[in-house]
């Protein structure tokens, strides 16, 4: 799981020098609705040439004003015009920034075929693009097969994601503090390193939140697959009898599945529960170690610190 920041104008001019060890990547605005120079994020060409200089991933946005197929057009070229010369370097996508109020009485059809309209345009030009949208938007106005064909960048500002579908980054809070930036930023967390036509195929890899799944849940299985006492109440003999699991040992030990689905549940992202440790749970668990002031070597080791913080026992 990375953590990020998306800006804009709006947040001045940024000390890139300060900001680059705080995060793992930036996704920056480049302007808003049609292709027009007015409309250029007058601080875009900076803030990726900046992010470029020091080696820091990044992404771009636009904010889209479109409520007819011509304006969606005009939105893509806007942003091909923008990213040409940057064609190699945004490695972090393309994201269609969809929640406007002239758009909030479009039917689901019209703003189904305003999305297509520019997400097509700019894959045709040889870019990864995806949608950005908030919990109502994505639950209620964005038809499903956009969500299938799409990967997602859902904005809930919350201490927890309760999106139950498929997404690929989350943006969490609008007041966010990182150094080198003036006043208050939006972070985000990334559930992959990459959003690349040359990367990874992203819809493989995502998260499904269950939000169901409790942590007196994940103890009753976490019990059954090591044959301790299944109550859901983690205790001595729950801890004695844990396993030893990681990428390179037990990786298709019973007790993977529960860890996977747990780590899901927090926003570690193990993408399928396929009961396989492979690289995706050894990130989540170094990240989940480094969050929880663990040992940080993708080791869940019996008995030892991270199992007592998965079990809570420490």
């Amino acid at each position: 799981m990375l953590k990020g920041i998306d800006v804009s104008v709006h947040n001045g001019v940024i000390d890139w020098n300060k900001v680059k060890g705080q995060i793992d990547y930036a996704i920056i605005r480049c302007g808003y609705g049609s292709d027009q120079t007015n409309q250029d994020d007058k601080y875009f060409k900076r803030n990726v040439e900046e992010c470029i200089r020091l080696d820091i991933p990044l992404g771009v946005y636009l904010y889209s004003y479109a409520n007819t197929l011509e304006k969606a057009n005009s939105e893509a070229k806007h942003v091909l015009r923008l990213v040409k010369q940057y064609k190699d370097k945004v490695t972090m996508g393309i994201w269609y920034d969809i929640e406007d109020k002239i758009q909030a009485n479009l039917g689901k059809n019209s703003l189904k075929d305003i999305i297509t309209t520019f997400c097509n345009e700019i894959e045709n030009n040889g870019h990864f693009v995806g949608i950005y949208a908030n919990k109502n938007w994505l639950e209620n106005k964005i038809d499903n097969s956009l969500k299938e064909r799409y990967v997602i960048w859902i904005a809930q500002y919350n201490s927890k994601c309760t999106y139950n579908e498929k997404y690929h980054m989350w943006q969490y809070t609008s007041d966010g503090f990182v150094e080198g930036i003036n006043g208050r930023v939006d972070m985000n967390y990334s559930y992959q390193d990459r959003f690349a036509v040359d990367g990874i195929k992203t819809n493989e890899i995502y998260t499904i939140v269950d939000s169901t799944y409790t942590h007196k849940d994940f103890v009753k299985e976490v019990q059954n697959a090591i044959g301790a006492k299944v109550d859901g109440i983690a205790g001595k003999e729950t801890l004695s009898k844990t396993v030893t699991v990681s990428k390179r040992k037990n990786s298709r030990h019973a007790v993977v599945k529960p860890i996977q689905k747990y780590l899901n549940a927090l926003v570690y992202n193990c993408g399928a529960v396929d009961g396989i440790a492979g690289t995706l749970f050894d990130n989540a668990v170094k990240s989940y170690q480094k969050a929880n002031s663990c040992v940080c070597d993708g080791e869940i080791t019996a008995r030892n610190m991270t199992w007592k913080k998965l079990l809570k026992l420490a």
